[in-house]
C-alpha cells in the first residue's frame, strides 16, 4: 500500500483519526495531524436543533411522504455526483 511511502497524513476529524487506526489503514503510532472541518460546530447544532423540517418542506413545495435525497460536495470529477443522481433516482 501507500502508507509505508508517506511521512504522516493529514485528516479533517478526530473521527476520521480514530477510524484509520481501528480499521487498521493506519497503525496507532502513525503521524496523523487534525486539521479540523472550519464549520463552527456549536452553531451548527443549534441551528438543526431549532429546524422545522415540515415548514422547510412546505417553503419548498415538497408533499408530506416523498423522499428527498441531497448530495452536498464540491463539484469535482472524483465526487462523482453523476453517480449519485443515476442511484439516487
Amino acid at each position: 500500500g501507500l502508507l509505508p511511502a508517506l511521512a504522516g497524513m493529514t485528516i479533517v476529524s478526530a473521527y476520521e483519526r480514530e477510524r484509520l487506526v481501528r480499521e487498521k489503514f493506519a497503525p496507532a503510532d502513525f503521524p496523523i495531524e487534525v486539521i479540523p472541518n472550519a464549520l463552527p460546530i456549536a452553531e451548527q447544532l443549534a441551528a438543526v436543533e431549532c429546524f422545522d423540517r415540515e415548514a422547510f418542506r412546505r417553503e419548498l413545495g415538497v408533499p408530506d411522504g416523498a423522499r428527498v435525497v441531497a448530495f452536498v460536495c464540491r463539484l469535482r470529477r472524483d465526487k462523482n455526483a453523476q453517480a449519485f443522481l443515476r442511484v439516487a433516482r
